[in-house]
C-alpha cells in the first residue's frame, strides 16, 4: 500500500480562532469521546483512525500543540498534550496510541534540528511524524552532500496521517565507510505504506504499519550522524522549553499517558456494568447495592488516581527541570532522567494491576467477549504492557542507582 490516506485538504484553523487554554482542550477531548467509544470496532477494522476524526483532531488544534509559536504553533507544555492524550485513550486506545506517537515527535525534532530545517518542517504547522527507535536502514552520503536512505521499518505509529518521518538509520560516507548510527527526518512523499497492521493482539487500530524507502534523496541538513534522537542532551538555542528537556524521559509518558486512559475508559464501562447489572449469587441485588462490588469499584479509583497525580507530577518535574535547563539555572540530570523513566513504569504497573485483578477479574466473563469495550481496552493494554520500553526496567533502575551512588 501507498501512502493512500489523503492528508486533508481543508484550510486548519487560524491560530487565534482555537481556544489553547487547558481547559479548553479539555473540553474539546472530552466531547469527542463518545465519537471514539462508537468507533473503537471500526478503527480496529481499519487499523488507523478514520478521516473524521482525523479532521476533528485538526480542526481542535490536536496537531500544533507542541509546534512552537515562531511557526504558528501552540507551544504548549507537556501537561496539556498528555491531558489530551488520557482523555484520548479512554475513549480508543488505539487512535491514542496513534495520535500521541505521531504528533509527540514534534518536540523531537525541534530539539534536535535547526532553526532553518524547522521552518521546513513545521511549514504547514500541523505536524504529524511517526517515528521508530530502531535503527532499521541505511543512509548514505553524497558527493554533493546530500544523502540517499534505503531500508524497511517497522512499527511506525502514526504513520497513516503523518507529514513527515523521523528515526535512526545506520550512516556510511561517499565511499560507503560506516560512520555509525544518526538521526533523519523524511517528508511524507519519501515512503510507501505497506498494508502490514492489524494482526496484533492489541493496538490493532493504532497506525503502526510498517514503511519502505528507496532511494529516497534526503538534503544534507535532514541527515544528523551520530545524534540519536530518543537520548541525546538538551539544546541550548531554542525559546520553546520542551526543547529543553530529556526526551527518553518524555518518550515514556506516552505510553504511561495511554495506559493511564485506557484503564479510565474500561473503569467507566466497569460502572456501567455495575449499574445495569445484579449479582449472580443470593441476595440478587443490583451490583452496585453490594458491598464486594463497592469494594472493587472503590479500590479501582483510588488506584487509578494515584496513577494520575504520579503521571502528571511526572510532567510537572519534566517541564521544570526544561525550564530551568533553558534559563540555565540548573542542569535537567541523567538521574531525573531515569526518575521520570521509573515513574512512568509504576505507572504502567499500577493501571495493569488495576485492570487485570479488579477490572477484568470481577467484570464477569461477559465482558472478555469480542466486541465487548472491556476486553479491547484489555487487549489494548496488554499490547502496551508488551511494548520494548518495558524491557528497560531493570537497566534503567541499576543506571539510577549508579548515578546516585556517584553523584555522593
Amino acid at each position: 500500500m501507498s501512502n493512500t490516506v489523503a492528508l486533508a485538504n481543508a484550510e486548519p484553523p487560524e491560530f487565534s480562532a482555537v481556544d489553547t487554554g487547558m481547559s479548553a482542550f479539555v473540553a474539546r477531548a472530552r466531547a469527542m469521546v463518545p465519537h471514539l467509544l462508537d468507533q473503537q470496532a471500526e478503527v480496529e477494522k481499519r487499523t488507523f483512525y478514520s478521516e473524521e476524526t482525523h479532521a476533528m483532531f485538526r480542526e481542535a488544534g490536536f496537531y500544533r500543540m507542541l509546534v512552537p509559536e515562531q511557526f504558528g504553533g501552540y507551544g504548549l507544555d507537556a501537561e496539556v498534550f498528555f491531558r489530551i492524550a488520557v482523555i484520548i485513550a479512554s475513549g480508543c486506545p488505539s487512535t491514542a496510541w496513534q495520535y500521541c506517537f505521531g504528533h509527540s515527535h514534534a518536540v523531537a525534532a525541534g530539539s534536535l534540528f535547526s532553526q532553518d530545517v524547522q521552518a521546513e518542517l513545521f511549514r504547514d504547522v500541523d505536524f504529524i511524524c511517526a517515528g521508530t527507535i530502531k535503527p532499521q536502514g541505511t543512509v548514505q552520503r553524497q558527493a554533493d552532500g546530500s544523502w540517499v536512505l534505503n531500508g524497511t521499518f517497522n512499527y511506525c505509529s502514526g504513520i497513516p496521517y503523518s507529514t513527515h518521518f523521523i528515526s535512526h538509520a545506520f550512516v556510511s560516507d561517499e565511499n560507503g565507510n560506516a560512520l555509525g548510527k544518526g538521526t533523519f527526518v523524511a517528508p511524507r512523499s519519501a515512503w510507501k505504506r505497506l498494508d502490514d497492521w492489524g494482526g496484533s493482539l492489541g493496538l490493532k487500530g493504532s497506525g503502526s504499519h510498517s514503511i519502505v524507502f528507496e532511494n529516497v534523496a534526503l538534503p544534507a541538513e535532514f541527515v544528523l550522524p551520530g545524534v540519536d534522537f530518543a537520548d541525546h542532551a538538551p539544546r541550548d538555542d531554542s525559546p520553546y522549553v520542551l526543547h529543553h528537556g530529556r526526551p527518553m524521559s518524555f518518550l515514556y509518558l506516552e505510553p504511561a499517558s495511554i495506559m493511564l486512559g485506557a484503564v479510565k475508559g474500561a473503569l467507566a464501562e466497569y460502572e456501567t456494568l455495575l449499574r445495569t447489572k445484579t449479582t449472580m449469587l443470593p441476595p440478587i441485588v443490583p451490583r452496585t447495592e453490594d458491598v464486594d462490588y463497592r469494594r472493587y469499584f472503590g479500590d479501582a479509583m483510588g488506584k487509578i488516581a494515584f496513577a494520575e497525580a504520579a503521571l502528571f507530577n511526572a510532567c510537572h518535574q519534566w517541564t521544570d527541570a526544561a525550564a530551568e535547563q533553558k534559563a540555565g539555572t540548573a542542569e535537567f540530570s541523567v538521574a531525573l532522567d531515569l526518575t521520570i523513566r521509573l515513574i512512568c513504569l509504576e505507572v504502567m504497573n499500577t493501571c495493569w494491576q488495576v485492570m487485570e485483578s479488579i477490572i477484568l477479574f470481577s467484570a464477569g466473563s461477559s465482558s472478555a467477549f469480542d466486541g465487548q469495550r472491556i476486553q479491547r481496552f484489555f487487549r489494548d493494554m496488554a499490547m502496551c504492557r508488551a511494548h520494548a520500553l518495558q524491557s528497560w526496567v531493570d537497566p534503567m533502575r541499576r543506571d539510577l542507582a549508579d548515578q546516585v551512588i556517584k553523584s555522593r
